[in-house]
């Protein structure tokens, strides 16, 4: 375990209601640094939601005892449980910490998911130096790193395999791994994807200065590639870098503006920054600007994509915006259970967007309209897509999110495709979800790919 400390929050999706999770991390590094040897008052101060306390004991003077989220409890009760190694212990247990190699702090839904009502008050998970990662602690990590994916509206079932270069980062220590890339990239200068997944390493490990710095190199190879420039800003846009997002699409704009697609692209990430007037007005002016018979032939019904973007902005945010120029018959509030959308950056790629309900009915360009109400836009065969599904009113359940990839029909400096896929929950709500996954293929890549699952 690299990082310092590592905070993470997640929803559990209920019939009528969400309550909330959360999981904290401390690793040895960090415990080095405090001057605490009992390991009750290391959590004090370090731990959102931990009140640390002195009880008096008769005859044996005073211990001290952890409670998490507040005097009650969740639930209403004593103090947190403790789990050192696998094994259930006493709050009191003679822990020191310097014996700690790192502990999990589960608090609220978490906790009695993994426990029942023994984690009622929250839990407090111990892995010490001398233990093994066959042990049953391990076991339970990897029930909190399950917990933390199924409590999750949108579940990323994507999982490329580990390139070489990223296995060898991933065995350098910390402090050595800017300096093992440098050592690895006169080898890959020529391979757009060696930017691409190195850069998303150092982001998923939390260096997003190191992380951008890589990911900048992509529009350092060559200047006018558009394929490029949209592999930056599919990256920048997952990360919700919004300000660099504009950049690259402002110059994908600039290299392509005979392109529907150029004109969406730079609209959204104006959205996400905000800049709500200016993502109108491009998103309409792309919808109904005047094309050429070529690219009216390839993006036939485009249209509807657009239009169902502009309703949700117009939706979300209509009193911060001037709509005299929109033409009224095309205003109508579209909210939706589901939407998802694929996006790439390659010219003349064919992917198919699959969905698959909760009855087990795929939608596809096969199946455009299913039983539920799912709807799938018109399919794209060359160019750039994108493909769209909507469900206005889904049943609940789970729905699979997967692709037809069916390869690159050229090769080009940029390499093969990446894919950007926008998955959202209540869209055009004010409860909108949103998550955003860039998928980078490989050149054995081809046929059923699964992205994420959804449970609504």
């Amino acid at each position: 375990m690299s990082e310092v400390v590592v905070t993470g929050a997640f929803n559990t999706r209920r019939t009528a209601r969400s309550t909330s999770s959360n999981t904290q991390t401390i690793t040895s590094e960090k415990l080095e640094t405090i001057r605490q040897t009992n390991l009750n008052n290391v959590l004090a101060g370090k731990v959102a939601g931990a009140q640390v306390r002195s009880q008096s004991l008769a005859n044996l003077g005073a211990e001290t005892v952890v409670r998490l989220r507040g005097e009650n409890g969740l639930l209403g009760g004593t103090d947190a449980l403790y789990v050192v190694d696998g094994t259930i212990m006493p709050s009191n247990a003679d822990i020191n910490a310097d014996d700690v190699e790192s502990y999990n702090i589960l608090q609220g839904p978490a906790a009695i998911a993994l426990f029942g009502p023994d984690g009622k008050n929250g839990a407090i998970i111990v892995t010490t130096k001398k233990s093994s990662v066959d042990t049953s602690y391990q076991k339970i990590q990897n029930k909190i790193d399950e917990l933390k994916i199924k409590t999750d509206s949108i579940s990323v079932l994507y999982n490329p395999l580990t390139s070489d270069y990223l296995k060898i980062l991933k065995q350098t220590s910390k402090e050595n791994r800017y300096a093992k890339y440098i050592s690895l990239r006169s080898s890959f200068v020529a391979q757009p994807t060696f930017f691409f997944n190195v850069a998303g390493y150092f982001l998923k490990v939390g260096d997003k200065e190191t992380g951008l710095k890589i990911l900048s190199n992509l529009a350092e190879l060559e200047n006018s590639n558009y394929e490029l420039y949209k592999m930056l800003g599919y990256k920048l846009k997952e990360i919700g870098d919004n300000e660099g997002a504009i950049s690259a699409f402002k110059k994908v704009l600039e290299l392509r503006p005979l392109d529907p697609q150029s004109y969406r692209d730079y609209a959204l990430v104006l959205q996400g920054a905000g800049q709500y007037q200016q993502a109108l007005d491009m998103l309409y002016e792309g919808m109904t600007k005047s094309y050429s018979e070529e690219m009216q032939r390839m993006y036939a019904g485009i249209e509807e994509i657009f239009l169902t973007e502009i309703n949700q902005l117009i939706a979300l945010h209509k009193k911060q915006l001037n709509i005299k120029n929109i033409n009224k018959d095309l205003i109508s509030p579209m909210p939706t259970d589901i939407r998802v959308v694929l996006n790439w950056n390659m010219n003349n790629t064919d992917i198919d967007l699959w969905v698959t309900d909760p009855n087990g009915e795929k939608c596809s360009y096969s199946n455009r309209n299913t039983v539920q109400g799912g709807r799938m836009s018109d399919d794209f065969t060359e160019g750039f897509g994108p493909e769209q599904f909507v469900l206005k009113t889904g049943i609940k359940g789970k729905y699979k999110i997967q692709m037809d990839y069916y390869s690159d029909s050229q090769a080009t400096i940029a390499g093969p495709t990446t894919i950007m896929a926008e998955i959202y929950l209540h869209y055009g709500t004010p409860n909108q979800e949103r998550k955003i996954i860039t998928l980078q293929m490989k050149e054995e890549d081809e046929g059923e790919i699964f992205i994420a699952e959804i449970v609504l």
